[in-house]
C-alpha cells in the first residue's frame, strides 16, 4: 500500500476509535510517542524496527513452536469437562438424560473434543500489525474478540496496515464485538478475559481458543493464569430452584414486624478498629490475641467462625450470614449451649427463616445477583456492593461500607497449607453433626480440590480450591475499590491478599481509640429502619410476577425455534440477549418483575444451554449435527414449559405459602447419564470408504 494510502486509512481508524472508544482507546494513541518505525521489505511485507532491527520477525523464528512450549503460533482450546449428575439440578439433569438417549437412539457418535475449529471466543495475545487478525476469526467464526496487546504503540502503527474499520464492522454485522485489552499483567488480562466471557456468554466458554501472535514471555503465564481462574466464568449462575426458595424466604423473613434493612454508609469515618473474622485454620493461632484486643475492636465473625469464637470465650457484635440454606443446623448447634441474642445478626434476606431465632436484632441485606433484588429491593443502598461469593466477602464489605476505617482480617486464610485443615479445628466442619447439614456449594470443601497454588501471607505457597481462588480474588477487588484512606492488616497465616499488610497476630496491640465501640455499634445499628409492610404487599400484587413469566419463557420459546443452523453461533448471541447474564454480575440490575422474572431462570437454563453447546461441538458426523440440535432443542423446551409452570405455581399469588418443591434441586441418586457411542479419529469410517474415520464422515467443520 502506497504511503497516501496508508496516511488516509490511519486518519479513518483513527476517527473509528475517537467515536467507538474515545477514553479507553483513542486518548491513549493520541499519546503515543513512537520508538519503532513501520517499514517494509521488497516484497511490500510490513515490520516494524527498533534501531534497524525487527521487532516481530524474532518472535517467529521458531515455526511453528516447538511441542510443550508456547510462542508465536500457537493456538490453545480450552475446554469444558463432560457434565457429572451432582453438578446439575433437576431440570438440566432431565434435559441432558433425554437428549442423549435419544442421541443414542439415532446412532450419534461424539468426540471426546470438540469437531470443529469454530470459537465464539477468540482471544488473540498481540495485535502487532493486525493482518493476522482477519484470517483467524475467518478460520474460527469468531463473535467474541478479545485483542491483547501490552504496547499500545503496536496498535498506534496497524492503523497504517490494519482497515480497523471493515474489521470491526465485518464483526459487528455477524451481532459480534471487539474488545481491547492494554495490559502486561498475566493475572489481570486472565481476570479481564473471564470476566468477560462471564459478563456476556458463559454458555460458549468451551473451546474457547487463544492464540499467540507475540509477547512469548508473557503468553506462558496468561495461559496457566486462565486455566487456574476458570471457575470464575461459571460464579454466581445460580438454579431456579435456589431461586424459587430464596424468593419464599424473603417473603418469610420480610413479613416478619421486626424486619430491618441495611443501609450502607460508607462516608462515616469510624474511629474504632473491626476484626472481620473467618473460621480459616489460622484462626486457632489467632484467639488471644482477640480476646485481648476484644474492647477495643468491632468484632464481626463471618459464617462458620461463630462456633470457634463462641467456644474461645470471644462474643461477636456482629454475626453475617448470606446463604439461603444450610445455616439452622449450624446456628443451633452453637445456641443449644450459648446465648446469642445480644448478638446482632446482619444477614441476607434470602437465609433460612429458622436461623433466626436465636438473634433479637436482626438486620437484612440484599444481594443484587439474586431475582429477589429487584422485587423485594427499594434502594441499591440496602444491598452489599462487594458482598460474595463467601461470607467472608459480605463481612469485609459490611465493614468497608459501614465507614470503618482501620480493617483487620482474622482466619481469612483463602486456602489451606494442610489440606485436611482446611479451617479452624472448632468450626462445625469437625464436629459429628457436620455429615448430617447440607451446606451450600461454595461451603463444601473437598481436600481433593486444593490443587491451585498460591502466595502464602508470611511466605512460601499454600493450596486453594477454584472457589477460594474466586473468593479471594473478589477480596482483592473489594480492597482496591475501597482502599483510599483505608488500612488493611491481614493476621492469617493463609494466602496474601494484595493491598492487606501481612501482620503477625502476636505483633498486634491496640490502643484504646478516641471512639468507644459501644458508641460506634449503635450508631451503625440505629441507622437501619423497618421494611415497611405496605411495600411487601405490593411485591406479589396481581397477576404481574405471572405476566412477566410467561412472556419471558414465551420469548425463550421463540428464540430456540427461530434457530435455523445449529452451527451459526449467532444464535447464542440472541439468546444471551434473553438471558442477560450481566444483570447483577458487576453492578445491581433494573428493578421490577420483568428483571426478576429473568434472573429467576437464566442460571438453570444457561446450565442447560452450556450442555448444549457442549455435545453439539462434538457430535462426529457432520451431517447429524442438525438432528442433534433439533433433539437437544425440542427437550430444552420441554423443560422451558416444565419449568413455567412450576414458577407460575410456586410464587404467583397474594402470598407465597409455601416453599418450592424439593425435588426441584437434583435428580434422584439412583439415575445416572446414559453411556454415549463414542468415536476415535483414528479408526476406519464406518461408512465403507478406508479412509480413517477423521479424514471421511468425522472431518473437522469448519
Amino acid at each position: 500500500m502506497a504511503a497516501p494510502d496508508r496516511a488516509k486509512l490511519k486518519i479513518r481508524n483513527l476517527e473509528l476509535f475517537r467515536r467507538m472508544m474515545p477514553d479507553s482507546v483513542f486518548q491513549r494513541l493520541a499519546a503515543v510517542d513512537p520508538k519503532y518505525h513501520l517499514v517494509f521489505d521488497e516484497k511490500g511485507i510490513a515490520d516494524l524496527t527498533e534501531n534497524d532491527r525487527s521487532v516481530l520477525r524474532p518472535e517467529f523464528a521458531e515455526d511453528p513452536p516447538k511441542k510443550g512450549t508456547i510462542g508465536p503460533g500457537t493456538n490453545i482450546r480450552f475446554t469444558n469437562k463432560a457434565p457429572e449428575r451432582d453438578r446439575v439440578d433437576a431440570y438440566t439433569f432431565d434435559f441432558l438424560d433425554a437428549s442423549l438417549r435419544r442421541a443414542n437412539d439415532e446412532g450419534i457418535r461424539f468426540f471426546e473434543e470438540p469437531a470443529t475449529p469454530n470459537s465464539y471466543f477468540l482471544v488473540i495475545l498481540g495485535i502487532g500489525l493486525g493482518l493476522h487478525i482477519e484470517p483467524l476469526i475467518k478460520k474460527t467464526n469468531g463473535l467474541s474478540i478479545i485483542l491483547i496487546e501490552p504496547e499500545i504503540e503496536f496498535l498506534w502503527h496497524s492503523l497504517e496496515t490494519c482497515d480497523w474499520i471493515k474489521l470491526i464492522g465485518d464483526v459487528q454485522a455477524q451481532d459480534g464485538y471487539v474488545d481491547f485489552i492494554f495490559a502486561d499483567d498475566a493475572n489481570e488480562i486472565s481476570g479481564n478475559i473471564w470476566r468477560t466471557i462471564r459478563r456476556t456468554n458463559p454458555c460458549s466458554a468451551d473451546g474457547f481458543t487463544c492464540f499467540v501472535h507475540h509477547h512469548s514471555h508473557l503468553a506462558k503465564s496468561v495461559m496457566a493464569d486462565l486455566t487456574k481462574k476458570a471457575s470464575l466464568v461459571f460464579s454466581g449462575l445460580g438454579f431456579f430452584y435456589d431461586e424459587t426458595l430464596m424468593m419464599w424466604n424473603t417473603f418469610q423473613n420480610l413479613e416478619a414486624a421486626n424486619a430491618k434493612i441495611y443501609q450502607r454508609t460508607p462516608d462515616q469515618k469510624r474511629q474504632a478498629p473491626v476484626f472481620v473474622i473467618g473460621s480459616g485454620p489460622s484462626l486457632d493461632a489467632s484467639f488471644d490475641v482477640i480476646r485481648e484486643n476484644a474492647e477495643n475492636a468491632v468484632i464481626v465473625s463471618c459464617g462458620s467462625a461463630l462456633r470457634p469464637l463462641i467456644l474461645n470465650g470471644i462474643q461477636p457484635d456482629f454475626q453475617i450470614e448470606m446463604e439461603n440454606f444450610g445455616v439452622s443446623p449450624l446456628v443451633s448447634q452453637v445456641a443449644r449451649d450459648h446465648n446469642l441474642s445480644s448478638i446482632c445478626l446482619l444477614v441476607s434476606s434470602t437465609i433460612d427463616p429458622g436461623a433466626l431465632d436465636s438473634f433479637d436484632d436482626i438486620v437484612f441485606f440484599f444481594r443484587h445477583s439474586l431475582s429477589t433484588f429487584p422485587l423485594f429491593c427499594d434502594s441499591d443502598e440496602s444491598s452489599l456492593q462487594q458482598g460474595g461469593p463467601t461470607v467472608v466477602n459480605a463481612g469485609l464489605s459490611f465493614a468497608q461500607e459501614s465507614g470503618f476505617r482501620e480493617i483487620y482480617l482474622f482466619g481469612v486464610d483463602m486456602g489451606a497449607h494442610e489440606t485436611e485443615k482446611h479451617h479452624a479445628k472448632d468450626s462445625h466442619h469437625f464436629t459429628p453433626e457436620s455429615a448430617e447439614v447440607e451446606l451450600p456449594e461454595v461451603a463444601k470443601m473437598e481436600v481433593n480440590e486444593f490443587h491451585i497454588p498460591l502466595k502464602a501471607n508470611f511466605g512460601g505457597e499454600l493450596k486453594a480450591t477454584p472457589g477460594l481462588v474466586f473468593a479471594r480474588a473478589a477480596l482483592i477487588g473489594a480492597i482496591g475499590k475501597f482502599g483510599e484512606d483505608r488500612k488493611y492488616f491481614n493476621c492469617s497465616d493463609g494466602a496474601f491478599i494484595d493491598g492487606a499488610i501481612p501482620t503477625r497476630p502476636e505483633s498486634l496491640s491496640l490502643k484504646k481509640k478516641g471512639a468507644d465501640k459501644r458508641l460506634t455499634i449503635n450508631e451503625i445499628k440505629t441507622g437501619y429502619a423497618p421494611y415497611p409492610s405496605d411495600r411487601l404487599k405490593d411485591c406479589l400484587k396481581g397477576d404481574v410476577l405471572s405476566r412477566e413469566i410467561e412472556g419471558y419463557m414465551d420469548g425463550v420459546i421463540a428464540s430456540l425455534r427461530e434457530i435455523e443452523n445449529f452451527e451459526d453461533k449467532r444464535y447464542m448471541t440472541r439468546l444471551m440477549g434473553l438471558l442477560k447474564p450481566e444483570l447483577g454480575y458487576a453492578a445491581p440490575p433494573p428493578k421490577g418483575p420483568a428483571t426478576t422474572a429473568c434472573m429467576l431462570f437464566r442460571g438453570t437454563l444457561m446450565a442447560m444451554l452450556i450442555f448444549f453447546e457442549y455435545y453439539l461441538a462434538r457430535v462426529g458426523e457432520r451431517e447429524k449435527v442438525e438432528v442433534m440440535g433439533g433433539i437437544m432443542r425440542e427437550e430444552f423446551i420441554n423443560r422451558l414449559d416444565e419449568l413455567k409452570e412450576t414458577a407460575i405455581a410456586t410464587l404467583c399469588g397474594p402470598k407465597l405459602k409455601k416453599p418450592p418443591p424439593v425435588t426441584s434441586i437434583t435428580a434422584a441418586a439412583d439415575r445416572n447419564f446414559p453411556e454415549l457411542l463414542r468415536i476415535s479419529r483414528n479408526e476406519a469410517c464406518p461408512c465403507g470408504s478406508g479412509r480413517k474415520f477423521k479424514q471421511c464422515h468425522g472431518a473437522v467443520r469448519s
